[in-house]
């Protein structure tokens, strides 16, 4: 309401807690107002998209943990604790992602509110075998985007975090041979 006193169109994002994550998404009801988008934000995996993050040895290293493939095995992410890397592996593909990201369909199909997939990206430095990896997991997580009827906006795409050879040609070739709201008319 404070808000709308000062600007009564422009549209304001509300987001899910645990970071955005869908994790957030089974507490995240609408709150009454016009304009308003609902944001997600999509790393899952995060032992994928965040590791070797800035160095830090939760996301691992090379010397504690090895190069993680997507799609492949990941260690669970334990976010009850201060590490966020434990045991027993999971496998991670779409269909993987997908499936942990149910609570953003329930909401979409509960409350049909507008959706911004706000940010994702592969963000951590994964060595050689990041290119392959990165656009592979981009085009799902695009994919997901788009069945969701969601904007989207990937992290680092011009450059720094995120930028990896695939992805541009991916995402350039997502914008122009895509159904819906990327097409041009």
């Amino acid at each position: 309401a404070a808000i709308r006193e000062v600007d009564p169109s422009t549209p304001i994002l509300i987001e899910a807690a645990q970071g955005a994550n869908p994790s957030g998404f089974p507490t995240l009801r609408p709150i009454a107002g016009n304009n308003l988008v609902y944001g997600v934000h999509l790393y899952y995996p995060h032992a994928f998209t965040h590791q070797r993050q800035n160095g830090a040895a939760e996301f691992g290293s090379p010397e504690t943990s090895p190069f993680k493939f997507y799609p492949g095995w990941m260690p669970q992410i334990n976010w009850r604790d201060e590490g966020w890397l434990s045991e027993p592996y999971e496998w991670w593909d779409r269909w993987e992602i997908a499936a942990a990201s149910l609570p953003v369909f329930e909401f979409l199909i509960r409350y049909r509110r507008p959706l911004d997939v706000g940010e994702f990206g592969v963000t951590g430095y994964v060595r050689d075998a990041a290119g392959p990896c990165a656009t592979w997991w981009t085009g799902d997580a695009m994919d997901l985007a788009r069945r969701w009827g969601a904007s989207w906006d990937l992290y680092g795409y011009h450059g720094g975090f995120g930028w990896y050879e695939g992805v541009p040609d991916l995402v350039t070739s997502y914008w122009m041979f895509a159904d819906g709201p990327f097409r041009e008319q």
